[in-house]
């Protein structure tokens, strides 16, 4: 099985989302995104956070321009991957099972990125 959010192929495809969002920004707004464009992902797992900021600095470097800044958000009340930033800490079931279906921590190739 291939992990949701822990394995460099579903973070390239999960990079093809920041491609887009600067494809879309463009269009939207007529200009190219640069440093002062905030782009906002989801960290869950950190699969999707990785792909975005990787696609999105990547592309603009090759496009000889300085990247929006991207930020990870998670809920409040379940803001696991901001108590195990540092520590790299995975969560157990039981903590997950009261929060619903959270993941159990960033995935362990993430903390690279």
């Amino acid at each position: 099985m291939i992990p949701p959010y822990d394995h460099p192929h579903v973070l390239a495809g999960q990079g093809t989302c920041g491609l887009e969002i600067l494809e879309q920004l463009s269009e939207l707004t007529g200009e190219v995104p640069d440093e002062t464009t905030l782009v906002l992902s989801p960290v869950s797992g950190g699969g999707l956070l990785s792909g975005v900021a990787t696609a999105i600095k990547l592309a603009s470097e090759a496009a000889g321009h300085a990247a929006p800044v991207v930020y990870g958000t998670e809920p409040e009340l379940a803001a696991d991957s901001e108590e195990s930033f540092g520590r790299r800490r995975w969560w157990s079931g039981r903590r997950r099972r009261r929060r619903g279906r959270s993941a159990m921590g960033c995935g362990r190739s993430r903390w690279a990125c």
